[in-house]
């Protein structure tokens, strides 16, 4: 089975961060799901991305510290992963963590997620595991951007400080292998042992 996330050669979060926003220190809370993704990141300094041709709808900011969240799927249903695909592209600053992914007939699904805590949508599927080792399990290194199919059930942790900027398509007609394709230009090689 192939790889379920890919470093990128993409700088940093504070490289490509609107010097005029910020990301208060106060925040407590671990999900965020915003809408304006022009208020965040200065799209001229991520040219490579650009020539993509996707169309950046949305980002999502996470915030783990010392804490792992819940095993889930970024699709509306589990009955979606035959035809869509959900994928983002990371950024991971602050602090390093780790993501593991299961394969779907490795979990047990349990219900939905509970959401955004600024907003009562976005509730995802939520598993718990068969088996105790992941089927995939990577390293997230501050100050790296990732490309993350986030339709495999997955479990993120941080250690100290660690903080996700998320950014979303709404392209899903592309599946995971396609994805891979369209940015194979901005991968670098990547050892998941």
């Amino acid at each position: 089975m192939i790889d379920q996330l890919f470093e990128l050669s993409l700088p940093s979060f504070y490289e490509i961060k609107k010097e005029s926003f910020n990301f208060s220190d106060t925040e407590n809370f671990i999900y965020r799901f915003h809408k304006n993704i022009n208020e965040v990141v200065d799209f001229e300094k991520l040219p490579l991305l650009n020539e993509l041709g996707f169309k950046w709808k949305t980002y999502r900011y996470f915030k783990k510290s010392n804490a792992r969240g819940t095993l889930h799927s970024d699709l509306d249903s589990i009955t979606d992963y035959e035809s869509q695909c959900e994928w983002a592209i990371n950024w991971v600053f602050d602090g390093d963590g780790k993501i593991d992914f299961y394969k779907f007939e490795n979990c047990i699904f349990v219900g939905k997620t509970d959401g955004a805590q600024n907003l009562n949508i976005a509730q995802t599927p939520r598993f718990v595991p068969k088996k105790t080792t992941p089927d995939f399990s990577y390293p997230l290194l501050q100050n790296k951007a990732y490309l993350i199919n986030t339709s495999l059930p997955h479990i993120a942790s941080g250690l100290a400080n660690r903080r996700v900027f998320s950014l979303r398509t709404d392209n899903r007609d592309l599946q995971w292998e396609e994805v891979i394709k369209v940015f194979q230009s901005l991968i670098k090689v990547f050892d998941s042992k």
